[in-house]
C-alpha cells in the first residue's frame, strides 16, 4: 500500500463518520421534516457513499504492474 491509498482511506473513513453522525442527529428531527425532503437527503447520501466506494475501487483496479524485465533496455 501507498501513502496515496492510505490518505484515501483515511479520507473515506472520515466523510463516513461524519456522515453516519449527521445520520444519527438527523433521525430525532425526521419526524417533523417532510417525508419527502427526507427520501431525498438519503437518496443524495447514498449516492455520494456509492460515488466513493467506487473511486476507491477504481483506483484499487487502476494500478499497472510493470515486470522487471520491460525496464531493461
Amino acid at each position: 500500500m501507498k501513502g496515496r491509498d492510505i490518505g484515501l482511506y483515511l479520507v473515506g473513513i472520515g466523510i463516513l463518520m461524519l456522515i453516519v453522525y449527521g445520520l444519527y442527529k438527523l433521525i430525532p428531527s425526521v419526524s417533523s421534516a417532510d417525508p419527502f425532503v427526507v427520501s431525498a437527503v438519503i437518496v443524495i447520501l447514498m449516492g455520494l457513499i456509492l460515488l466513493l466506494v467506487s473511486l476507491i475501487r477504481e483506483k484499487r483496479e487502476d494500478r499497472i504492474e510493470i515486470k522487471k524485465e520491460d525496464l531493461e533496455p
